[in-house]
This record gives structure tokens, C-alpha cells and sequence, in this order.
């Protein structure tokens, strides 16, 4: 009890300080109305150089100078001897997350229903290392470790159910790179790579291959997710006029362990300067999953402007399909987003549509798609509602249409307003672990999603999300809940 009136306290006074400090920013925001530049495929992510934020990997939003009130950097600085370079690194981030009627007000194992108020937190801390070879290019390395917790009360998946106060601490990066430099001229810079360690491993948009660390409420802070990295990796990279060719081994930091090991090929080209494809084959040769053992993958990809005359419209799909003889038949996953960017108004809208299709259902559950190590590379793509998708269901038996326009008012603010509506693709349901009877409607639930980015300075930025998800008839026949799932967060990272 004691602990969690100091939990209370102490987000009390943390939101008011964030309140006070931000409203001299906030209203010079205001008076910023300038227009951002967006790239061609109408992308806009919101993290900081080297933010490991959990919604975007990388900035391709343009920052307004610091104001006169913070500082132009907060980099920790380098060290030299001789030839090699170190550099240490620090993460913060802090969210907290308030909620209603969770779970749409169903029977869930453990009880969602209690969740009502929570906060997360993780620093990660790293060193990197660089070593100038000269004309044999360049080895580099990377060490962190991560202290993550979530507290406060059970969160939104009760992932914490039973240790409310749940801490973790373990290593996340350790691995060296090699990069051939200009070795091999005629290949042009950087040609070659080789990577071995623990690893993040990512491809495309994360709809597959992006995030090595699953289960065990990703070792405390569920929402934050901060761990990525593969717990072994080996990659061999080769890139020259405009071909890249990737040969992967990988094994998961899945809790608990599965002992799962894969390999695979990976190959992207770039057509005309306007369009991009990517094909992936991998094959898992061991886990303890049943299904996974064996699991052959085919993954295609492919993104860009068709139009030469309508360069603000742009185009990305992906399908991968899954075999694995009678464990696992021919499982789909597929979307198809189309875009449009209106760069000529003002805070240049793209308005997004997106269908999403993962199969589900067949004999004994053959045809239910596996979604591998998925990820999030900006809001609204692989964990699809902040909601259902963060919370409740994965990348299986499901399908959605979604519906997001982003807005970029200044260099500073980015918004996105996102609605999705879910559809069971089998009746043989596997939203709850337990046996429940096929639902007779495939209407699962609605979801609407506002989101707002705050990019402060280089080193600070911050989110507020408040979203709304309304069960269907197979909701309320899965779960006995009727009710409109309401969840309202906060989200600070600080990169150092």
C-alpha cells in the first residue's frame, strides 16, 4: 500500500512538472506554423537520433533548433586512443497509462478488468566503439544493457499479474561489425559487411523481422518494449549499385526459451530510382514450437511512386506465405497500402488506407499464420491499434482495414489519427488461450487512435496517445464483455 501511494505521489508531481515546463514550448509551437518536408513515400517517424523510442526507428521529420531554454545537446561525449573511438550512450524513457473498462469489460485469465493505472520505465546504457583500419575498413562494436520496470498497478495485458512491481535487468547489445570501407572500390564504399553477436536484426517495415525479444512482458516494460536484439545473430551483407544481398542466422531472446535457430537469404533492388522490392527466404530448422520446427518462409515486398506523374501518391505491399507440411499449410499474410500526400496545403495531410489479411483457422489450427518477430517502425504498422494490437491479439487469425491521416503542422508536431476495424479471418478464434466455441460473427472490434508527437529538440521527445476500442459480436461471444475499452497515455524519451 505504502508503495503504491509513493507511485501515486510521485506521477502526480512528475505530470505537473512536465505540465509547467512544457507550456513555454508548447506555445511557441504555436506560433511555428511552418511546413514540414515530407519524403516522397509520405512517411513521418517521431524518435530522435538514436532514440530507441518504441514506435520508429528512424527520423525522417526535420527539427526546428533548440529553443533558447534547453541546451543544443546532452551527448556524453567520446574518448580517442589513437585509431579507436568510444562512445557512451543512455536511453530514458517513461510512460504512464491511464485506462477503463479493459477488456472491454470480459473474462480474461489473468483479470484485465483490474487494470487501471500504470507506469513503465527503462534506461539503456551502451558504449560504442570504433576502430579505423585504414584501407581495410572499419570494425565497429556495440555493448549495452537495459534496467526496465513497470509499477504503479497492473498493466493493460496484466503481463505483471503477480509482481505489480515488476523490475528486469539484463544485457541487450554485444556484437562487432566489420565494414570493408574502400577495400573494394570498384563495389563503391561500404560494400561488404559481416555481423556477429546479439543483434537487431530488422527488414522492411517490420512486419516480419524486426523485433528479437519476445515473451515475459519483454522483460518488464511491455508497452516500452525497449528490448530488440536477437540473442545470436550472424550476417553477412553485401550492397553494390543499387543490389543488396543478406545471408542471416538468428536465434530469438523469446521468453521462455524456445531454443528456436534459423537461416535464411534476403535480397532487395532498387527499379527506375522511384520503386523498391524486396524476397526473403528463411527456414527454421530448430524449436521446441511445434509449429515453428521446420517452418519454411516466403516473404515479398515492394514500395514506391508508379506513377512518374504522381509522385505524391505512393504504394507498399507486402505477402509471405508459410509452409511447414501437415503442422503448418500454406498460412498467407499480406497488405496493401495505398497513399497520397497533399503536398501543396497546408501541414501537408497523407491520407492512408491499409488492408491487412493474416490467415487463421484450417485443421487444428494449420492455417493460422505465424507472425515471426514483428515490430513497429512508426505508429499504426505492425502492432495494429494501441489497443488490441499492444495489448490483446497478434498477427494471427486477423484482419483489418485501417484508415490513418497524418498531419504535420511545424517541424516540431506530428499527428496521426488512425481507425481500424478488426475481423476474425477464422471463426475457430484464438484471441484467449482457453476453449471457446466458434464465434458465429467474424466482427471482432473498432478502434480509433489520436495520436500526438512532440520532436522538442534532438534529445527529447514525447507522445500522447488516447484511443477508444469498441467490441464486435465476436468480441463479446469470446470474452462476455460489451463495454468500450478506453486508454489514454503519456510517453517522454530522453536520448544522451
Amino acid at each position: 500500500m505504502q508503495r503504491r501511494n509513493l507511485a501515486k505521489w510521485f506521477w502526480r508531481v512528475t505530470l505537473i512538472a512536465s505540465f509547467i515546463v512544457l507550456s513555454q514550448p508548447l506555445r511557441a509551437l504555436a506560433a511555428k506554423a511552418d511546413v514540414a518536408t515530407i519524403p516522397s513515400d509520405g512517411s513521418l517517424s517521431v524518435t530522435a537520433a538514436e532514440t530507441e523510442a518504441p514506435r520508429s526507428s528512424d527520423s525522417s521529420v526535420g527539427r526546428v533548433a533548440p529553443t533558447d531554454w534547453l541546451p543544443q545537446s546532452l551527448a556524453l561525449g567520446s574518448w580517442r586512443l589513437g585509431p579507436l573511438k568510444l562512445q557512451p550512450t543512455l536511453n530514458v524513457q517513461l510512460d504512464w497509462f491511464a485506462e477503463g473498462n479493459n477488456g472491454w469489460g470480459g473474462h480474461f485469465a489473468p483479470p484485465l478488468q483490474e487494470s487501471r493505472f500504470f507506469f513503465e520505465h527503462s534506461n539503456k546504457g551502451g558504449l560504442n566503439a570504433d576502430l579505423d583500419l585504414e584501407h581495410y575498413g572499419k570494425l565497429t562494436g556495440r555493448v549495452s544493457a537495459i534496467f526496465a520496470m513497470t509499477g504503479g498497478g497492473l498493466n493493460a495485458a496484466a503481463t505483471n499479474y503477480g509482481d505489480i512491481q515488476a523490475r528486469d535487468h539484463s544485457i541487450e547489445e554485444g556484437y562487432v561489425e566489420w565494414r570493408s570501407g574502400d577495400l573494394f572500390s570498384a563495389l563503391g564504399e561500404d560494400a561488404l559487411k559481416v555481423i556477429g553477436g546479439r543483434y537487431t536484426y530488422q527488414i522492411g517495415d517490420g512486419f516480419l523481422f524486426y523485433n528479437g525479444v519476445s515473451g515475459g512482458g519483454n522483460r518488464a516494460a511491455a508497452w516500452l518494449a525497449p528490448h530488440h536484439a536477437f540473442d545470436q545473430s550472424a550476417i553477412l551483407h553485401f550492397n553494390a549499385h543499387g543490389v543488396t544481398l543478406e545471408g542471416f542466422y538468428l536465434s530469438p531472446n523469446d521468453e521462455p526459451a524456445t531454443h528456436t535457430e534459423l537461416v535464411g537469404v534476403d535480397t532487395e533492388l532498387q527499379l527506375f530510382a522511384r520503386f523498391k522490392t524486396g524476397l526473403t527466404y528463411a527456414n527454421i530448422f530448430r524449436s521446441d514450437t511445434r509449429e515453428r520446427h521446420g517452418l519454411n518462409v516466403m516473404y515479398w515486398r515492394g514500395e514506391g511512386t508508379p506513377f512518374r506523374k504522381l509522385r505524391d501518391f505512393y504504394l507498399a505491399s507486402s505477402v509471405a506465405v508459410e509452409s511447414n507440411g501437415n503442422r503448418v499449410s500454406n498460412a498467407l499474410g499480406w497488405y496493401i497500402t495505398p497513399s497520397y500526400t497533399f503536398s501543396q496545403l497546408p501541414w501537408q495531410p497523407t491520407l492512408y488506407y491499409r488492408y491487412a489479411s493474416f490467415s487463421g483457422g484450417g485443421d487444428n489450427g494449420n492455417r493460422n499464420f505465424d507472425p515471426l518477430f514483428y515490430g513497429m517502425s512508426d505508429w499504426g504498422t505492425w502492432y495494429q491499434g494501441e489497443i488490441l494490437g499492444n495489448w490483446i491479439v497478434s498477427n494471427s487469425n486477423l484482419n483489418s482495414h485501417q484508415i490513418r491521416l497524418n498531419l504535420s503542422p511545424n517541424d516540431t508536431v506530428n499527428m496521426n489519427v488512425i481507425y481500424y476495424h478488426f475481423l476474425l479471418d477464422s471463426r475457430m478464434q484464438n484471441l484467449v488461450p482457453i476453449p471457446v466455441e466458434p464465434v458465429t460473427s467474424k466482427n471482432l472490434a473498432d478502434e480509433i487512435n489520436v495520436i500526438v508527437d512532440f520532436n522538442i529538440t534532438s534529445w527529447w521527445t514525447m507522445a500522447i496517445t488516447f484511443s477508444v476500442d469498441i467490441p464486435g459480436r465476436a468480441a463479446q461471444q469470446i470474452v462476455g464483455g460489451r463495454q468500450t475499452w478506453i486508454q489514454s497515455g503519456m510517453w517522454s524519451g530522453w536520448t544522451f
